[in-house]
């Protein structure tokens, strides 16, 4: 199974790594030769170059270094000449107190110096590079981090203590080890009990992998005892949502994410921690075979952005495990989208159940959001309703809620009721003047602007008077829905799309989930409602059972 492992990640990397190239300014007699952002040196339509990109240091550096079929970059010295120029564009880039900037001029973005950071400095291992002017770079970067905290997304600061590990690592600089280790303090004290650390208020797949991955390299490197019970928590709570035709993650997630870092789970495996069972499974279900309809072309639609990110490095950087430490992976471990369970994680608001051929994902803080699986194939999905209030504010169910309370029962029958109020987003289109009021606020305010934007964008949770319920009953291999909606005045509403109204970067990724669904039913009624429905498990239709 390693063999096929390494087939597929070699396959993804050289088909998608020419799209990556394309964005990197080649030309060594540019003035911008170095440049990651295809947007601003050549399409000319951004007038900064967005720093986040520049982690194709990485990726350049490991095509360079790591042997394997096919590979046609391999110990090419143009290729670590392009490395060389991403990782010394950084210093051209970089704002004044080490930080960078990823959608905006004066920025002072906590993800693009993150991450910057880290790749840069495995790009500088990886080349063997001595080079002060760099090394002054990654200082100013690694100071910055560590002076500051992420309290939303915990991938990005899982990403800082990477860096400043690593930048450490190579200055031998033991000033910045005090606080350091209090990052990895405070870090390890936001993990859920269940295992997941917080993504803008509450558990998502695709950047936990992030976190996974981020987290695995710092243990890598330093072999911190305290890191490990950690990775180990992740793994065993990331199992859960892998799902039967092998793609992982979605719109029950508090992100919507629904791709993959694979890094994490190859250096679980192969330091033999107590999860590298499981991870061993993940891997051959979400990247290695291809029984059982599991595919993996839901990685397919990443975007060239999120390739020139984390993703292509990461491909590489699990490659590169694999030649460092060669295993027979055991696929013997059984996920629990393979065996016969029903598990709640209650601080997440997310169940998962699995009955003979029938696998559903039920989260409850999204309003009672449902996924339903069988015969190893995703079938239906009912994400809750919308209402249009018009100057484009939607009122929707799905919309991620803590104060949504939750009930879970099974025993034996499983339940799961949820109330709440339709949340408020107001849905915004780019404009010159919002662009030019955004660059003269962050000129004043720095990265305080990022801070407002995020509260009005991400954690608006703003209610109208329109109150509904949800009771999900699972019994005998059928799933009732029940939903009462009330107000005070007439309401027009529809059930909702699987796509989120929630701003996510690297959200709304092509799913095969977006083609289930052609219908979606219409609803006009005087104040109150009361709407059954019944998943036909057999032809994966969800049918009106009264209204």
């Amino acid at each position: 199974m390693d063999a096929k492992l390494n087939n597929y990640y070699a396959d993804f990397i050289l088909q998608k790594i020419p799209l990556v190239l394309t964005q990197v300014d080649r030309d060594k007699d540019s003035k911008t030769f170095g440049s990651c952002d295809r947007n601003f040196w050549h399409l000319k339509i951004r007038d900064f170059s967005s720093a986040i990109l520049q982690q194709t240091s990485l990726t350049l550096a490991l095509l360079y270094k790591v042997n394997f079929e096919d590979n046609i970059y391999y110990n090419n010295e143009i290729v670590k000449s392009w490395a060389i120029g991403a990782l010394k564009y950084l210093g051209k880039i970089q704002l004044k107190d080490g930080s960078y900037n990823e959608y905006y001029p004066h920025e002072h973005g906590y993800p693009p110096t993150a991450f910057t950071l880290f790749a840069a400095c495995r790009t500088y291992i990886e080349l063997g590079i001595q080079d002060s002017d760099i090394l002054n770079t990654l200082k100013k970067s690694a100071y910055w981090l560590a002076k500051r905290r992420e309290t939303k997304a915990y991938n990005q600061e899982w990403a800082a203590i990477a860096g400043i590990y690593l930048y450490k690592y190579i200055s031998k600089d033991h000033d910045i080890e005090l606080m350091l280790d209090q990052k990895v303090q405070n870090i390890l004290r936001m993990q859920s009990n269940e295992g997941w650390f917080p993504e803008q208020g509450g558990a998502d797949i695709g950047y936990s992998s992030v976190a996974l991955d981020m987290m695995a390299e710092y243990y890598w490197y330093s072999k911190d005892k305290r890191v490990e019970e950690a990775l180990n928590k992740l793994v065993e709570f990331l199992q859960y949502f892998v799902h039967p035709d092998g793609t992982i993650g979605g719109e029950y997630g508090s992100r919507n994410t629904i791709y993959f870092m694979p890094n994490g789970l190859e250096t679980v495996a192969r330091l033999e921690l107590r999860t590298s069972g499981i991870a061993d499974a993940m891997l051959a279900q979400i990247y290695g075979f291809r029984d059982n309809n599991a595919t993996t072309d839901f990685m397919n639609a990443v975007d060239e952005r999120y390739l020139s990110h984390y993703v292509m490095h990461s491909y590489l950087r699990a490659l590169q495990k694999t030649s460092i430490i060669e295993k027979n992976i055991n696929d013997k471990y059984f996920l629990p989208c393979q065996k016969e369970h029903i598990n709640i994680f209650r601080e997440a608001g997310l169940l998962t159940y699995k009955k003979g051929e029938n696998f559903v994902i039920i989260s409850g803080k999204k309003g009672g959001l449902i996924k339903v699986y069988k015969n190893n194939k995703e079938i239906t999905w009912d994400c809750g309703y919308r209402i249009k209030l018009g100057d484009g504010k939607v009122a929707a169910t799905n919309w991620l809620d803590n104060s949504y309370p939750v009930q879970w029962d099974c025993s034996p029958t499983v339940i799961c009721e949820v109330n709440g109020k339709f949340n408020v987003i107001k849905q915004k289109v780019q404009n010159p003047i919002y662009h030019l009021g955004l660059r003269i606020a962050a000129l004043m305010l720095g990265d305080k602007v990022n801070k407002l934007i995020k509260k009005i964008t991400i954690f608006s949770n703003k209610h109208i008077e329109v109150e509904f319920s949800r009771k999900i009953i699972i019994e005998n291999d059928q799933i009732a829905i029940i939903d009462q909606i009330h107000g005070n005045e007439e309401i027009v509403m529809e059930e909702a799309n699987n796509i989120s109204l929630r701003l996510v970067a690297s959200g709304k990724f092509f799913s095969k989930s977006d083609l289930l669904k052609t219908d979606f039913e219409k609803y006009s009624f005087n104040k109150t409602i009361l709407i059954h429905k019944k998943v036909d498990l057999s032809s994966g239709t969800i049918k009106q059972e009264n209204v």
